[in-house]
C-alpha cells in the first residue's frame, strides 16, 4: 500500500495506518491477496494490494471502513467502475498516508479474458496467512500472474513487474519449485517467452480448479451505465454533500479561494428551481397546497430529480473550462424529511439506477456534537439516519467515486486535505497552493 509524504516519518504518525492494517488483517472477512507480499509492514511499503474474494467480504469491508471515518480514524474513498471489482482508498486524516487495496469479486483475466474464477472456486486451496487474509499456492498465484500481466498488456520491463519477479524467484528458492523459477528466468531474460508460459500455467490452473466462463458485467446494463451515468473517468462536476452543519459551505469557500478562479461553483438546488416549470409551479400550484419551499419540493421529488439530473448533465456538458463544485448530490432531492427523527427516501429512488451522472460524491461526516454546535437544523436519529442511508446509497452504486470524509478536525488541517482530493478529480487544481 502507499504512502505519500516524506521518507521518514516517526512510528507515532504512522500509526494510525498501522491499526488500521492490522484490522484489515484481523477482520471478520476472507480474502486471498493475489500477490506481494502480506504483513503490516509489507502493505505499507508496497503499492496498491489485490485481493480477491466474495460479494460478502466485500460488504463487511466496506462497512467496517466506513465506521472508522466516523469514529475519526480515517477518510475513505471508493471507486467503482465495474461489479467484478472496487478500489478502495484509506486516507490518514491529514492525508499524507494512504493504503490502497483493488478488492475482486470475479477475477476474469486468465486465458486473455475468456475465463474467469472468484473465491469460493478456490477455498479448497486456500493457505492462511492471518485471520483475514489467505494465499494460493505458489504455481497456481504466479500462473495467475502471468495472466493478468497479458490480460492488461502491462509493460514487463516496468519496475513493479522487475520486483514482482524477482519476490516469485525467491519464494520458489525457498520451497524448491523448479518450475517457476524456469519460467521467471525464462520471462525476464526474453519476454517473448511469456506466450509459452501462458499455456502451460494455464495448465497448472486448469489441474486444480475449474474455470469459468461468461461475465455478469456484460451487457445492456453495463452498456447504459458507460454510456448515461458514467461520470467518474474524467469529471467536470464534484458534489458535496452532508447535513446541514457538517462545513460544506467553509469548505467551499475555501476551495473556490484556493482555485485561483480556475474552479466554479454552483447552488445545488438552482438545478432545478431556475426552471421555468418549477417557477410557474411555484406560482400557481404551491399557494393551493399551503406548503413551504422545501414541503412543495419533497410533494415533486420525483420531478425534481429528474430535473436535477438534467442540470447535471448541463453543467457537466458545459464546464469544460472550468469544473464546478456542488452543495448537493442527485441523492439528496430523493431524500424525505430530512431535519426529522425518521428521514426517508422517497418511493422514488428506484429512478437513482437508471438516470443521474454519477460525478465524484464527497460526503462530509463528523459528530453529533459537533454539528449541533454549528447548526441546531437537525436531531441527533436524523444526523444518524442520513449519513447511514447515503453511505449504504453511495457506496453500492456502480459505477460511483465516493469520499467519506471525516470533517471533525480543525478547519486547516480539514481544507488542506479537501484540496488535494479536489485536486486528484481535477488534475487543473493540481499544485495550487
Amino acid at each position: 500500500m502507499k504512502l505519500f509524504g516524506q521518507k521518514h516519518r516517526d512510528h507515532e504518525d504512522l500509526n494510525p495506518m498501522v491499526a488500521l492494517c492490522q484490522r484489515i488483517l484481523d477482520g471478520p472477512w476472507q480474502w486471498i491477496q493475489l500477490r506481494g507480499a502480506t504483513g503490516v509492514t509489507e502493505w505499507l511499503e508496497q503499492g496498491e494490494v489485490d485481493l480477491l474474494g466474495n460479494e460478502e467480504s466485500l460488504t463487511k469491508l466496506i462497512h467496517a471502513a466506513g465506521s472508522w471515518v466516523k469514529q475519526g480514524l480515517c477518510h475513505l474513498r471508493i471507486r467503482r467502475n465495474r461489479i467484478k471489482k472496487t478500489n478502495l482508498l484509506l486516507i490518514s486524516l491529514d492525508g499524507r498516508h494512504r493504503i490502497e487495496l483493488d478488492l475482486w469479486v470475479q477475477l476474469n483475466q486468465i486465458d486473455g479474458g475468456r475465463s474467469w474464477t472468484g473465491y469460493d472456486h478456490l477455498a479448497s486451496l486456500l493457505e492462511n496467512v492471518t485471520p483475514a487474509i489467505s494465499r494460493l499456492p505458489l504455481r497456481l498465484e504466479f500462473g495467475i500472474y502471468l495472466h493478468h500481466l497479458a490480460c492488461k498488456k502491462k509493460n514487463l520491463g516496468a519496475i513493479s513487474v522487475s520486483h514482482r519477479f524477482e519476490g516469485y524467484r525467491h519464494l520458489a528458492q525457498q520451497l524448491g519449485d523448479a518450475l517457476v523459477l524456469k519460467a521467471v528466468s525464462e520471462i525476464t531474460r526474453d519476454r517473448e517467452a511469456l506466450s509459452s508460459w501462458l499455456v502451460i500455467s494455464l495448465k497448472w490452473i486448469q489441474e486444480v480448479t475449474s474455470l469459468q466462463t461468461g461475465h455478469v458485467d456484460r451487457g445492456c446494463g453495463r452498456w447504459w451505465r458507460e454510456l448515461f451515468l458514467d461520470g467518474t473517468r474524467r469529471p467536470r462536476c464534484l458534489s458535496l454533500i452532508g447535513c446541514d452543519g457538517s462545513g460544506k459551505s467553509t469548505l467551499v469557500d475555501f476551495c473556490l479561494e484556493k482555485s485561483a478562479g480556475r474552479l466554479s461553483y454552483k447552488k445545488g438546488k438552482h438545478l432545478y428551481r431556475k426552471s421555468w416549470v418549477y417557477k410557474l409551479a411555484v406560482i400557481f400550484i404551491r399557494p393551493l397546497l399551503l406548503r413551504d419551499r422545501e414541503q412543495f419540493d419533497e410533494m415533486l421529488a420525483g420531478w425534481v430529480y429528474l430535473r436535477a439530473c438534467l442540470g447535471i448533465r448541463l453543467t457537466h456538458v458545459l464546464s469544460k473550462a472550468k469544473p464546478c463544485i456542488m452543495d448537493r448530490g442527485l441523492m439528496d432531492f430523493l431524500y424525505l424529511a430530512r431535519k426529522t427523527d425518521h428521514p426517508r427516501f422517497s418511493v422514488h429512488v428506484w429512478m437513482a439506477r437508471w438516470f443521474g451522472l454519477r460525478v465524484p460524491t464527497i460526503h462530509l461526516v463528523l459528530p453529533f456534537e459537533l454539528l449541533k454546535s454549528r447548526k441546531e437544523e437537525i436531531t441527533a436519529n436524523g444526523h444518524r439516519h442520513y449519513d447511514e442511508d447515503m453511505f449504504l446509497r453511495y457506496s453500492s452504486l456502480i459505477p460511483s467515486d465516493y469520499t467519506l470524509f471525516y470533517n471533525g478536525m480543525p478547519m486547516e488541517k480539514a481544507s488542506i486535505v479537501m484540496h488535494d482530493l479536489l485536486g486528484e478529480c481535477f488534475p487543473t487544481l493540481k499544485g495550487l497552493d
